[in-house]
């Protein structure tokens, strides 16, 4: 616990303290966002490791992710507060959400010992389903869908919160009709025990993915062990491209609802998130908030005690002092937003291209990401270019603070 509390380093005006998870391009830090007069505000950062937030393509897949969850602003959706770029770091500033990931509850070697209440199955699984709803149906600054699909709706990337609410996070390898970044090197993401057949067919991007890894979630949920139980690899591809539905142990009502979900043809799959949510209530309510706390709090005793822990660790932890942004000196450039005013649309054809409205960049000292910038630019003469060094922040409006 000494580790995480360890204040680490401080990019911007966020301290970070140790890692409390790390995977191939980030790390996820607890952090405090710092303020005048002693103000703090406990946050999750995750930090793209160094060597790559030098790399321009990594560092513009890692915008694309703070640029589309920014987009997306729902209760059931874990919040994007900032993003910075200073020198050779690059953090995604996220709400910190107290509670545990579905994954948490179902670590090996301990799957659930019993099967959740379906009512509290159905409660987080129809917040889940309405945070996919949102982004599915998320549009850019003009009003036009971005046709956004997460690709990796997994235990892993579902928070089930104290206050009784579940949220999806991790929109790293979401997929969206203006994406900045495409994969190019022909791989297929995600985990493949959620992947329905076309994914690994075509590597297919539609919501029914979406829709169809949220049956498997919920089919887990309401069963208390895997969907496809223990299997190779080479057996799973056979399993999933196989596609016959596999029945709860125990039968019931909802069988009939998962088969759909779940169903190997897409076009045999609820038209969206939001109408699977909805045939989940009419089988069973949704749990109250209270009742699922209550039985998080049952269920995953070790894992909120650790985090209540680390909590308590890093807000004694003593901080560095806040340094205010420096002014302008007199006579120069002031940093402003870069963000632009909507651009006008001309006669006849398709509106002009505009600088990315959800985020701001920041400089760096860094040639690599003002290049990254530039090229978002709209033509020249249609805006004033940004300054050598800005402050990266996301569009107000677009966010949703908590708490």
């Amino acid at each position: 616990m000494n580790d995480v509390a360890h204040h680490e380093r401080t990019v911007g005006q966020y301290a970070l303290f140790g890692q409390i998870g790390r995977g191939g391009m980030a790390a996820v830090h607890l952090g405090r966002r710092l303020g005048p007069a002693g103000f703090s505000r406990l946050v999750a950062v995750k930090r793209l490791h160094p060597h790559l937030a030098a790399d321009q393509a990594f560092a513009q897949s890692f915008l694309d992710e703070a640029r589309i969850a920014a987009r997306v602003s729902h209760p059931n959706v874990v919040s994007i507060h900032d993003v910075v770029m200073e020198g050779s770091e690059a953090l995604l500033v996220m709400e910190y959400v107290h509670g545990v990931a579905l994954s948490t509850i179902f670590a090996p070697p301990r799957a659930l010992a019993t099967p959740m209440p379906a009512a509290v199955a159905v409660a987080i699984g129809v917040d889940m389903l309405h945070g996919l709803h949102a982004a599915h149906e998320a549009v850019d600054e003009r009003g036009r869908p971005l046709h956004v699909v997460h690709r990796d709706v997994s235990p892993q990337n579902l928070l089930v919160g104290l206050d009784g609410i579940s949220r999806v996070l991790d929109f790293g390898i979401a997929k969206a009709a203006r994406r900045l970044q495409t994969t190019s090197d022909g791989s297929v993401k995600g985990k493949l025990p959620y992947m329905p057949p076309e994914r690994l067919e075509s590597d297919a991007c539609t919501r029914g993915v979406d829709v169809y890894a949220a049956g498997i979630v919920v089919w887990e949920m309401l069963a208390g062990q895997r969907y496809h139980g223990e299997q190779s690899d080479a057996a799973l591809i056979t399993t999933i491209l196989h596609g016959v539905y596999r029945p709860l142990p125990e039968g019931g009502p909802f069988d009939a609802v998962l088969a759909r979900a779940i169903a190997a043809d897409p076009k045999d799959r609820y038209a969206s998130a939001e109408d699977f949510a909805n045939a989940l209530e009419r089988i069973t309510a949704p749990a109250p908030r209270r009742e699922v706390t209550a039985w998080l709090r049952e269920t995953a005793v070790e894992p909120l005690a650790r985090a209540a822990e680390m909590v308590a660790a890093i807000e004694a932890a003593s901080l560095p002092p806040f340094r205010a942004e420096p002014a302008a000196k007199p006579g120069a450039e002031e940093t402003r937003d870069v963000t632009p005013a909507r651009a006008p649309r001309p006669s006849g054809g398709e509106p002009t291209p505009a600088l990315l409205k959800d985020v701001v960049v920041v400089t760096a000292e860094s040639g690599a990401t003002e290049r990254a910038v530039a090229r978002t630019m709209p033509p020249r003469g249609s805006h004033r270019p940004p300054p050598r060094t800005a402050r990266s922040s996301l569009a107000a409006p677009l966010v949703v603070a908590s708490g």
